[in-house]
């Protein structure tokens, strides 16, 4: 029994699997114990959902239409906000597993997606399913979408990378630093730029645009409201300068960084890398170098582009806010 235990927690889908087993069990019945009401984030998703808008004047509406529909299959409300929420987060869990296995075999992939246990953005803040929460897990998932587009082609992957871009719009506007980080990607790689000359990509870009159309309409036919209330959110005394937004940013990784040293990848205890590390080590593929920079891009370029922003406009940010742009962080560290 023993070796088959061993056998079995070796199995990288079996720890998927149990991870998200675990993230949804444990994230659902904390708030059910602890909470008297749904957050606030919920209950005001849970009104707008009612009336099927496009947008509100704060976001788009997507998180809402999810609540309600949630509503309408159990007759609930409350309890189904936190099995969604773990539903998304397990969902973000699975892109983050399948980035990596593109990227390397599949145990390491695992293993970055084990990492994002230590990550504080995936701990009590889950429980309150928001925009923040719908906007990590389509975030990762056209990260995915869009670098099996670029490494294998076909028109239907870049039907998905544009389709799935196009539905993290409308699960809140700060998709477009994503947009940029991929548009970024494609002129700076060499096979993303040869990518351009097939129908691919313009396939795509028609997709995307398709999809986004009825945003862009009422974003425009009602003059931009969201974006003058994340103007006010940015001004507000709410949130913290960039000083402070980076130290909380960083506090979220001390657990994932202290889980990287008790596994000996980091700090002054690091395992000396073996003979063969050039080639992978323990005969496993190397990670291409394209790979880590097609994540240092996708992770640092929107979390850059958001602290350029408030340092010239001197604007304040909240720590959870960093979230989508660090789904990726526990691949990278890997």
């Amino acid at each position: 029994m023993r070796r088959r235990l061993e056998q079995v927690l070796q199995d990288p889908l079996f720890l998927l699997w149990l991870l998200i087993a675990g993230q949804i069990t444990a994230w659902t019945a904390a708030p059910l114990v602890v909470h008297t009401a749904p957050p606030l984030d919920v209950v005001e998703g849970y009104m707008w959902g009612r009336e099927w808008v496009i947008a509100t004047y704060k976001h788009p509406a997507l998180p809402s239409w999810v609540l309600e529909a949630s509503r309408l299959l159990t007759g609930a409300v409350g309890w189904p906000a936190y099995v969604v929420s773990q539903l998304f987060v397990s969902l973000t869990f699975v892109f983050v597993f399948l980035l990596g296995r593109e990227m390397m075999d599949a145990e390491r992939a695992a293993a970055g997606a084990l990492l994002l246990t230590g990550v504080g953005y995936f701990m009590w803040p889950t429980v309150e399913f928001n925009h923040d929460i719908a906007e990590v897990t389509l975030w990762t998932a056209t990260a995915w979408a869009f670098w099996l587009a670029v490494e294998r082609n076909g028109i239907f992957r870049w039907m998905l990378a544009g389709a799935l871009a196009a539905a993290s719009f409308y699960a809140k506007l700060t998709a477009a630093l994503l947009a940029l980080a991929m548009a970024a990607w494609l002129l700076w790689d060499g096979r993303a730029r040869r990518s351009l000359t097939t129908p691919g990509p313009w396939v795509g870009l028609a997709v995307f645009v398709a999809v986004v159309w009825p945003l862009a309409a009422w974003l425009v036919a009602h003059d931009f409201l969201p974006l003058h209330y994340a103007v006010g959110r940015l001004e507000g005394p709410s949130g913290d300068h960039i000083l402070g937004f980076s130290l909380k940013t960083l506090l979220n990784f001390g657990v994932m960084l202290g889980m990287l040293a008790i596994a000996g990848l980091l700090g002054p205890r690091r395992s000396q890398p073996s003979a063969n590390a050039s080639e992978g080590g323990a005969g496993r593929p190397p990670v291409a170098a394209r790979a880590i920079r097609f994540l240092l891009l996708v992770i640092a370029g929107p979390l850059a582009l958001t602290l350029v922003g408030a340092l010239t406009s001197g604007a304040s940010l909240k720590p959870r806010w960093a979230g989508a742009t660090l789904t990726l962080a526990g691949v990278l560290a890997v």
